[in-house]
């Protein structure tokens, strides 16, 4: 398919400067007024007006002190309250900043030591009070749980264990080591009328409501695993 036979598109060019450089890629945050994206080599998260393409506002906190990330894995905004989340990887921890990058608060995993909630593999702005976090380990299994955006307290909606899990990392031994590559998969997209939610190693795609609920919406047969 050609994009352009399917729909009507309109390509919006980024507002640049030195400071404001693209290297590529896709966005890591995306709604109807904002797109951010993360350069980890300079350590910048670079936000734009997603209707017209201009610059809106840039955080920098890269570091190893109080407040800061070595890097980031994941970027969120709650634009109501001008909070941004960012998920520090070597950290544990989502940091909190404003949009001028003030640091505002910590939210560490409460079972990041013990190896557990390793990689946030996606994070959604769910409602004012919760993060919709998806999370997975490669010891062998994946998390969908809300994070409280203030204690950073987590409710667990949904656990898929290692006899189910499918990895999404894509491992070969060479005779130099293990060369291994993660394809970008979103397992979580927001609609008109709630989010779609389907992690990779699940047979069943769910819509869910505002209300939390997980309605079954497409399953797959045979499985996902046996395949």
């Amino acid at each position: 398919f050609v994009l352009q036979d399917l729909w009507k598109v309109k390509y919006v060019p980024m507002e640049t400067d030195s400071v404001y450089l693209l290297g590529g890629g896709h966005p890591w945050y995306a709604s109807d007024n904002l797109l951010g994206f993360v350069d980890n080599r300079t350590g910048s998260l670079l936000f734009f007006d997603a209707k017209t393409g201009a610059k809106s506002f840039h955080i920098n906190r890269k570091g190893g002190g109080p407040g800061e990330y070595v890097g980031a894995g994941a970027i969120v905004v709650d634009e109501a309250k001008g909070e941004v989340f960012v998920w520090s990887i070597y950290g544990g921890a989502f940091l909190v900043y404003d949009k001028n990058g003030k640091y505002l608060r910590s939210l560490p995993l409460h079972n990041y030591k013990k190896g557990e909630f390793a990689d946030i593999a996606c994070v959604v702005d769910f409602d004012g009070t919760s993060l919709l976090c998806s999370s997975n380990d490669l010891k062998g299994y994946a998390l969908l749980y809300f994070l409280d955006k203030q204690t950073g307290e987590t409710t667990m909606l949904d656990s898929i264990g290692k006899e189910k899990y499918v990895s999404p990392f894509l491992m070969k031994q060479t005779d130099e080591g293990i060369v291994s590559v993660a394809p970008k998969i979103v397992p979580m997209v927001k609609t008109v009328d709630g989010f779609i939610y389907a992690d990779c190693s699940s047979d069943t795609i769910f819509k869910m409501r505002g209300d939390a609920s997980m309605q079954p919406w497409v399953v797959r047969h045979p499985s996902v695993k046996s395949s």
